[in-house]
């Protein structure tokens, strides 16, 4: 596949590129397929973040297992917590990385 952009057009795409930490390929596949271009960075400290809670909840739900589901209520509550904030983070990353049709005109 090939097009042209114009010297500023160009000068644009690599800066956006560059901000997001993939490479021009995987920018541009993002852009075109999924119409969001998550930066690098942030979507690593996202997935590190849901393992982190995976894991939690694994721990939770062997003890829970186990028999000592009263004692880990107060585990569950935190977990649910840092869950619901992890959701937030993925919800404003996505609105961060995707702008309607008429403001990308503008």
């Amino acid at each position: 596949m090939s097009f042209r952009l114009t010297p500023e057009e160009n000068e644009q795409l690599n800066e956006h590129v560059k901000e997001s930490g993939w490479n021009k390929q995987q920018f541009l596949h993002m852009a075109v397929t999924a119409n969001v271009v998550v930066p690098k960075n942030d979507f690593r400290e996202l997935v590190y973040e849901a393992r982190k809670q995976g894991n939690n909840l694994n721990q939770i739900a062997k003890s829970c297992n186990m028999g000592n589901v009263v004692q880990e209520v107060p585990r569950i509550e935190k977990a649910l917590e840092e869950v619901e904030t992890t959701w937030q983070s993925l919800r404003l990353l996505i609105q961060k990385s995707t702008k309607p049709k008429e403001s990308q005109t503008s």
